[in-house]
């Protein structure tokens, strides 16, 4: 909100972020069509997005010691950003910017309403971009396949498939898998800090 009202003219600060309702579209079209699931999570995920402004950082003191002059004197140096810096106000929609670029590189087609929805026609896949955290659904091998290959370019943790009798936690819900449909529960941890938080 402060930077807002210090910049309110700037319109390349928001990402888009999916919510608890797509979040059981995946679900549910993996029900209707009897494809199994899949989640990955990009680490480091700031770091593969350009940076495209001219910024610089203080770098670590330890790195500028290797340099210090016979007079004891540290040289006044920055190194310049090639990458989004975590915490830079615009590293969100950089990076949302950046994986939107690769999905449609590889072929998907993006919903214009929200755009941290993509389905690829062709491999029949939906998937969800929440950040750094992918859910999707598809023929086993191709969606595997579609992930590894993204994982080419992205550091990807990938897990799945998911078919009737796994369970997995994707953005702090359980998803349990059943022949017939998908039971979607808080998280492990939700009962135990609620009850924490409650005394």
């Amino acid at each position: 909100r402060k930077f807002n009202t210090e910049d309110p003219y700037r319109d390349d600060l928001c990402a888009p972020a999916s919510s608890s309702i797509t979040l059981r579209c995946i679900a549910a079209n993996a029900v209707k069509t009897g494809q199994k699931t899949a989640i990955a999570d990009a680490g480091h995920a700031f770091y593969h997005a350009p940076e495209t402004e001219l910024c610089s950082v203080d770098p670590p003191k330890e790195w500028l010691e290797k340099f210090r002059d016979e007079d004891g004197n540290l040289p006044d140096l920055v190194w310049q950003l090639r990458k989004q810096l975590p915490g830079r106000r615009k590293a969100a929609q950089a990076w949302m910017d950046f994986i939107g670029g690769q999905l449609l590189k590889r072929g998907c087609d993006r919903m214009p309403e929200l755009p941290y929805l993509y389905r690829h026609l062709e491999k029949c896949l939906d998937f969800e971009v929440h950040m750094d955290d992918f859910h999707m659904t598809g023929p086993d091998e191709g969606m595997m396949r579609f992930l590894r290959d993204l994982g080419e370019e992205v550091d990807l943790k990938i897990e799945g498939p998911f078919g009737p009798g796994d369970e997995y936690e994707h953005l702090k819900r359980r998803h349990i898998v059943f022949p017939d449909g998908i039971r979607i529960l808080p998280g492990k941890q939700h009962i135990p800090n609620t009850q924490k938080l409650l005394g």
